[in-house]
């Protein structure tokens, strides 16, 4: 993977140098047409290559999730039926403005579930 991902950076490093001379020939030629340039850039450089992430192992111990997170999992099912047709990140602002407005009372619920989170956590790790 790390090959990979050096190998993709040189790529890049050599692409970045053909495309000066492409451009300088274009030059020596006298096309001074910007968008003929790019079009042979495009034509005679290969740029599919990319960087390759690391797989993520499928069973890793999840994280445990916050106070937050608990409480909105616990109501966005509500949110989204009391506000028909409302976009996720309308639905998530008015989460986050339903959690400042909620005493340290109300939150210990919330509070209560991380810890048993963390614990497991803890535990799987």
């Amino acid at each position: 993977m790390e090959f990979h991902n050096n190998l993709s950076t040189i790529m890049k490093t050599v692409m970045k140098s053909h495309e000066s001379i492409i451009r300088k020939v274009c030059e020596e030629l006298n096309v001074n047409d910007e968008l003929i340039v790019n079009e042979l850039v495009v034509k005679l450089l290969d740029t599919s290559f990319n960087s390759v992430k690391a797989k993520k192992d499928p069973n890793r111990v999840k994280k445990p999730l916050s106070a937050y997170l608990f409480f909105c999992q616990d109501k966005r099912k509500e949110i989204q039926e009391n506000n028909p047709g409302k976009r996720m990140g309308d639905i998530s602002k008015i989460l986050g403005n339903m959690w400042k407005e909620l005493t340290e009372i109300e939150k210990l619920k919330y509070n209560d579930q991380r810890e048993e989170d963390v614990e497991r956590y803890e535990n799987e790790r």
